[in-house]
């Protein structure tokens, strides 16, 4: 995640609009990591990117990685997002749920 992020860093200080998709696909994320890229999103301020389409299928998240996707969009983490994509996760009912309020 760290490598992540030091990516990421770069391209907030390059001004709005340099970063509008993140493709994570496929990726072991896993539940702390999904908590750990909301957090650290939030962190960095990224609000002022135009992040529209963030890609999480498959990345091994469950029911309760929703809270902290559904808390940094209810947070304003991604206010241009129009894309969330988190097909081949076990979310659950309960996790769409939490992301259908969120939103």
């Amino acid at each position: 995640m760290s490598a992540l992020f030091g990516v990421l860093r770069p391209s907030r200080r390059a001004g709005a609009g340099s970063l509008r998709a993140l493709r994570l696909g496929g990726n072991t994320l896993g539940t702390e990591g999904l908590r750990v890229l909301c957090e650290g999103c939030d962190l960095l301020e990224l609000r002022e990117l135009e992040l529209k389409k963030t890609k999480l299928e498959g990345v091994g998240v469950a029911s309760a990685s929703a809270s902290c996707v559904a808390g940094a969009l209810m947070g304003g983490a991604f206010p241009r997002l129009t894309e969330l994509d988190l097909r081949e996760n076990a979310l659950g009912l309960e996790g769409m749920g939490m992301l259908l309020v969120a939103k």
